[in-house]
């Protein structure tokens, strides 16, 4: 994990542990802890505050999250930290504003962020990019965030409705509206199991896949725990309904996985595990235009591969007293399946001009310590 390299005048830069700030090391400096509380950063983290109060689903504390979930989310993106966390720490100031008024929080809250940024002499020049970013980051607007501040925000706040932080939202703001736990596993469904299809970075997309397992296995537990009998009120039942529609299985996109995959260092190309267990699962890899693998082999279990998409061309070969004897080398194309077998030599290449994606199943162990490459 890095800082984003941006240069930043001092007194801009958070507090990467809330609510303590501790210094900040940069290449060649270090940001003092005074910074941190008494800059700019300071100052509006108590506007915040003043605003929003500590408590309840969308108190300080939720802010205070959203902020250190922007911050990591941000360095490993490489966002521009002086819009970003401005955005998280007031993002949600206007909500007891949308409750007094009818006004909505996030069109509210850029107009007073902006202002109030102003107000403290923030650098102008981002302002509008900060309370871009707050008017786009609700999960029921119809604004799509534009830029990649803005989209981490989205992310950020929609995480922190997730996981076990999630499940404590949820019954908080159950009760906050007068309801119970029908209310909560209702609000379950209608919003927070289809927040990880809502993600915009990569980074954010991991964090969702591991807080939605946590949300279905507390729904899990929470209907075995739950069987409603005859004499059961009419809440019971609806709660009971409600959970037979917890969702059973991990659905992934092949697609937009390989789109998402980062390139592997030892290959060159872009793969990544789509699903499956310690004893076998599902890959897919993308290799790019005049690229081929490496030559290896594994030593335990067979490959099953299909071409998804593109044109390329496959060699086979086995290793004798140290020197690879190759046997064939045959076309592969979209739709095309083989098999290759354990200790067989093999070389996945596109010479074409369009990207070759291929799926394959094998051990997990075939992309670490049982991939042997061929010099």
């Amino acid at each position: 994990m890095r800082f984003c390299p941006r240069t930043a005048p001092d007194g801009i830069f958070p507090a990467p542990v809330i609510p303590v700030c501790r210094g900040i090391n940069y290449p060649g400096r270090k940001i003092p802890n005074s910074i941190c509380m008494d800059g700019p950063l300071g100052q509006i983290r108590r506007y915040a505050g003043s605003e929003l109060g500590r408590a309840g689903s969308h108190g300080m504390d939720h802010t205070e999250r959203v902020f250190s979930l922007c911050r990591t989310i941000g360095e490993r993106e490489q966002a521009n930290l002086q819009i970003l966390l401005p955005a998280a720490l007031l993002h949600d100031i206007a909500r007891p504003r949308e409750k007094e008024t009818g006004l909505a929080h996030e069109t509210e809250g850029a107009r007073m962020a902006a202002e109030f940024l102003g107000s403290i002499g923030y650098d102008a020049a981002i302002i509008p990019a900060i309370a871009a970013a707050i008017r786009s980051h609700r999960f029921s607007t119809d604004q799509e965030p534009e830029g990649l501040e803005a989209k981490i925000l989205s992310d950020a706040d929609k995480l922190d409705a997730m996981g076990a932080v999630g499940i404590a939202r949820t019954f908080i703001r159950a009760g906050e509206h007068g309801g119970g736990i029908d209310d909560a596993v209702a609000h379950f469904h209608d919003k927070l199991l289809k927040l990880a299809d809502c993600m915009y970075t990569s980074t954010g997309r991991q964090i969702a896949h591991e807080r939605r397992g946590v949300l279905v296995a507390f729904l899990k537990e929470l209907k075995q725990e739950h069987d409603p009998g005859a004499g059961e009120s009419r809440d019971s039942r609806e709660i009971h309904n409600l959970l037979v529609l917890i969702p059973g299985m991990d659905i992934q996109n092949i697609f937009r996985r390989i789109h998402e995959a980062p390139l592997d260092p030892q290959t060159g190309i872009r793969i990544t595990r789509i699903i499956g267990d310690e004893h076998f699962s599902l890959f897919a890899a993308e290799i790019a235009p005049q690229t081929k693998l490496r030559p290896h082999y594994h030593e335990s279990g067979i490959e099953i591969y299909q071409i998804l998409e593109g044109t390329g061309t496959m060699k086979t070969g086995r290793q004798e007293n140290g020197t690879t004897v190759w046997s064939e080398e045959f076309p592969v194309t979209k739709g095309d399946c083989f098999t290759i077998d354990e200790g067989m030599v093999h070389q996945l290449a596109n010479p074409g001009t369009q990207p070759l994606s291929a799926a394959f199943v094998c051990p997990p162990s075939h992309l670490g310590d049982d991939r042997f490459f061929i010099l």
